[in-house]
């Protein structure tokens, strides 16, 4: 199985696809079904308010020396607080915010997940389009 490690840097946590992974995201940026060769989650704080979430990720990708598609999730949580575990081979890592610590979950709290999930590598499948 290959292995997906993360890598922390400040205010953020990378982890670096292997090329012909698909993702499988609802993030903000780069979200869908996609073929990430990153994935960030990077810490916001409270007085965060860009609209320019592309723009912002692709800086502090730059800046974590990654490139190439990839996804990133924004979250208020604490990112230097990652949980991870692993059960029978597959690894979760989670960043979570309590309702009562961070102003912006005041009501339900915040979790975001990463987890790399592997099975058999099957070459894409040919497209044809016709008009």
């Amino acid at each position: 199985m290959v292995s997906v490690d993360l890598e922390r840097a400040e205010g953020a946590l990378v982890w670096r696809v292997p090329r012909g992974w698909w993702g499988l995201s609802s993030a903000a940026v780069g979200g869908g079904l996609v073929r990430p060769r990153w994935v960030l989650n990077l810490g916001v704080g409270d007085d965060f308010t860009r609209t320019d979430l592309d723009r912002y990720a692709s800086s502090r990708a730059d800046g974590l020396g990654v490139s190439g598609p990839g996804t990133a999730l924004l979250t208020a949580a604490d990112v230097s607080q990652v949980v991870a575990t692993e059960v029978d081979g597959l690894r979760v890592w989670a960043t979570v915010a309590s309702p009562s610590r961070h102003g912006r979950c005041r009501r339900s709290g915040l979790v975001t997940t990463v987890c790399p999930v592997g099975w058999a590598t099957c070459p894409a499948p040919s497209t044809s389009w016709s008009s």
